[in-house]
């Protein structure tokens, strides 16, 4: 076997998914909860790490009035910059919206995040978070067509294996903010735990293939509702092409 390629095959087998420039966790700020929120909700204590080819993404979820208008995010910022929405999840009969937002190359330091939205229907409670990370395309970070949403009436207690469309190197990412009297668990790495009123809980995992599907275990579920949103962050086009690119030496 020539040396070049022997060389080639080896690097594959060792160099670990990290090594091809995967998307990489940077930062999290923990969730917390507005009660009674006006628009808009300025939050002055995030912030984001230094790094290469940043990505933030910041989750957001409200409750309000069971049945009625639900709210509608109109805008999220971070240092004045204009994030993306990825997607909304909205089931009006247990009150619940949940949208998910993501920004490239984020100001790094502790800067203002600002989350506007019409209330619709009397909003009770606002919950957000946001993460950081490396190795995000830096033009189209969200990978196009991986958002998905379950909001699926199921039993107590319940496991909801909830799957992403995503791609080897990416890091897909959920938030699920149930009417529920427990999250026990994520199989993935759990980022916000918090519990105060409801529950706002949110994971992240780096892909090794095609899907990936975050399980996620209540101990119970109220009208059995999971809500739970999610999507794929983009690696680089680098990243991504790194591994074809040994294997034609």
């Amino acid at each position: 076997m020539p040396r070049t390629l022997l060389g080639c095959l080896l690097a594959l087998l060792l160099w670990p998914a990290q090594g091809w420039g995967a998307v990489a966790f940077n930062n999290h700020n923990a969730a917390a909860r507005q009660a009674s929120p006006t628009s808009p909700k300025t939050v002055s204590t995030y912030s984001v790490t230094a790094g290469t080819n940043l990505g933030l993404v910041v989750r957001i979820s409200f409750l309000y009035t069971d049945s009625g208008t639900a709210p509608s995010a109109t805008g999220v910022t971070w240092n004045g910059v204009a994030m993306t929405s990825v997607g909304s999840f909205t089931r009006t009969a247990s009150g619940h919206y949940s949208e998910l937002f993501i920004l490239a190359n984020p100001a790094t330091g502790t800067n203002d995040l600002v989350i506007s939205w019409t209330p619709g229907s009397t909003v009770s409670s606002l919950w957000y978070d946001a993460t950081s990370y490396t190795g995000v395309h830096q033009s189209t970070p969200a990978r196009a067509g991986t958002f998905n949403s379950d909001g699926s009436n199921i039993g107590n207690p319940a496991t909801i294996a909830f799957p992403v469309t995503t791609v080897s190197g990416d890091m897909t990412t959920t938030l699920t903010n149930p009417r529920s009297n427990g999250v026990s668990s994520t199989d993935k790495t759990a980022r916000s735990t918090l519990v105060d009123v409801l529950y706002f809980y949110s994971d992240d995992a780096v892909s090794s293939s095609s899907s990936t599907t975050h399980t996620w275990t209540y101990t119970s579920l109220s009208a059995g509702v999971g809500q739970i949103t999610g999507f794929s962050i983009r690696q680089t086009d680098a990243a991504a092409g790194r591994r074809g690119a040994l294997l034609r030496r």
